[in-house]
């Protein structure tokens, strides 16, 4: 089930980075972003495939624990690495066939390793200030706003921040269900809903600053990286007392992690994530701009702040 939700992800940021990258600029960390996006079919039709996969997340997280169902989420960088491949017809270098092994051994490893599912929790105390501190750290790139340039990389920390804290309060949720706690469940519910809606917003304003090549790597590692690594502390989840199960499971998180972090800056999903972007860039530029926000936009859109030519037809790795 976390395979499938994975691949949903994939497909639904795919169909919003598509629109966020059209959209102006001036609109970014802003709800306005949010509202004039709202308005595009493609961009809701990939809203609707993220909360599809968001309803097979929770799902997977009440037999699972969230030490194996949060990697298990980065499978769906090799759907974007196939699309890539099948449908742009991008090469697949060895450096994304290494990262694709290395991923698939690194699940693998965790999946041997990884802890029982729990449905214990922190004392409350401790659970509300991970949780307050996560939504500080998702929320700084909008407290930076108009007193001085967002990076774009900060952006997308933020929104892998605030997807970290998305999963874990689906981790909550899926045990409070479970456990048929529904007042708590009315607790859970709308702030995962508002986490998610502040990690959109930072992804989608993160990509029309920053190239896709940047904002990618960021947003998958932190979204992994963060919820296993609080996974002992939020979720009860305890990883072995024998060194070797610690070490086996350690290491295949690391194993994972650098998959990951190559997948996501591999041409191919980079091309997935922009490649109609870069074709709606190539063919506005033959047009005259009316707007100076939209000329800023074209050219930052490489990732070497160079000028964007007419003659691009994917994004660099």
């Amino acid at each position: 089930m976390a395979s499938a939700a994975s691949a949903l992800y994939s497909a639904g940021i795919v169909l919003q980075a598509l629109e966020a990258r059209s959209a102006a600029r001036e609109d970014a960390l802003r709800f306005s972003l949010l509202r004039r996006l709202a308005c595009q079919l493609r961009w809701l039709a990939g809203t609707a495939l993220g909360l599809g996969g968001w309803g097979l997340q929770a799902l997977a997280l009440t037999l699972a624990p969230l030490t194996l169902v949060q990697p298990l989420l980065a499978l769906g960088l090799l759907v974007l690495l196939a699309a890539g491949a099948c449908v742009l017809r991008e090469r697949v270098e060895r450096r994304d066939i290494a990262a694709a092994i290395l991923v698939a051994t690194g699940l693998t490893g965790i999946a041997l390793s990884a802890p029982e599912r729990s449905s214990s929790h922190a004392p409350a105390a401790l659970l509300a200030t991970v949780l307050l501190g996560l939504a500080v750290l998702a929320c700084a790139p909008y407290a930076l706003r108009g007193r001085t340039h967002t990076p774009g990389l900060l952006v997308a920390a933020g929104a892998g921040v605030a997807y970290a804290l998305d999963g874990l309060l689906t981790k909550l949720a899926a045990d409070t269900a479970a456990a048929s706690a529904w007042t708590g469940l009315a607790v859970w519910l709308p702030t995962m809903l508002v986490a998610a809606g502040v990690g959109t917003l930072s992804e989608m304003s993160a990509l029309q600053t920053a190239p896709a090549t940047r904002v990618a790597p960021v947003v998958a590692v932190v979204t992994t990286v963060v919820p296993v690594g609080l996974a002992p502390v939020v979720a009860g989840e305890r990883w072995g007392t024998e060194a070797s199960t610690q070490a086996a499971l350690f290491t295949s998180l690391l194993v994972t992690f650098a998959g990951v972090l190559l997948l996501a800056r591999s041409s191919a999903v980079i091309a997935v994530l922009s490649a109609e972007a870069t074709k709606d860039e190539t063919d506005t530029a033959r047009r005259p701009r009316s707007s100076s926000a939209e000329t800023k936009f074209l050219s930052t859109d490489s990732p070497s702040g160079e000028p964007s030519t007419v003659t691009r037809t994917t994004s660099p790795a």
